[in-house]
């Protein structure tokens, strides 16, 4: 399954959006939850002042982040996400992530699946429940060079760098 998720969408039915380091923190659990089903993931957050416009990059090893362009405007990651499942020659496979009615409406017509942000953030809990202890709950974010985070979330994000020999 490859996961097009509408990430602010999802902090906030998480009633997480705002949290210090709540981003890292969702990346995490995203990334541990794909790669014990073996899925893959594209999370969008909406624009962000102190982060280059459409800019890409990896979380982890299953996870693709991408900031939707502009500031604010609460859409931003949905055209974003839309467009991104029109890149693809088959959505069988796909699924959105988001509580967005007129988005998931529109994803439907492609064929792909939707699911809702709530729903997803309790598979995200039943994941992280069944963890057994502190190491494996960390086992997601250790060894990230985590730089870009800690520049676009601020010092919220743990500085894993010097534990592993990672440079910003």
């Amino acid at each position: 399954m490859y996961y097009l998720v509408d990430g602010s969408n999802l902090l906030g039915a998480m009633n997480e959006l705002g949290s210090r380091g709540a981003e890292i923190s969702l990346l995490a659990r995203i990334d541990r939850f794909c790669q014990a089903r073996r899925h893959r993931a594209l999370v969008a957050f909406d624009g962000m002042e102190n982060h280059e416009p459409g800019r890409k990059f990896g979380f982890g090893a299953r996870v693709t982040v991408c900031i939707a362009p502009g500031r604010g405007g609460k859409d931003r990651a949905d055209r974003l996400l839309l467009a991104r499942l029109k890149e693809r020659k088959d959505t069988q496979g796909v699924c959105l992530i988001s509580s967005d009615r007129v988005l998931a409406a529109l994803v439907r017509v492609t064929g792909a699946e939707v699911m809702g942000s709530r729903e997803f953030a309790d598979m995200l809990q039943q994941r992280l429940a069944r963890a057994t202890d502190d190491s494996e709950k960390e086992h997601a974010i250790r060894g990230i060079d985590n730089s870009e985070f800690r520049r676009l979330w601020g010092s919220s994000a743990p500085d894993r760098s010097r534990d592993q020999g990672v440079g910003d």
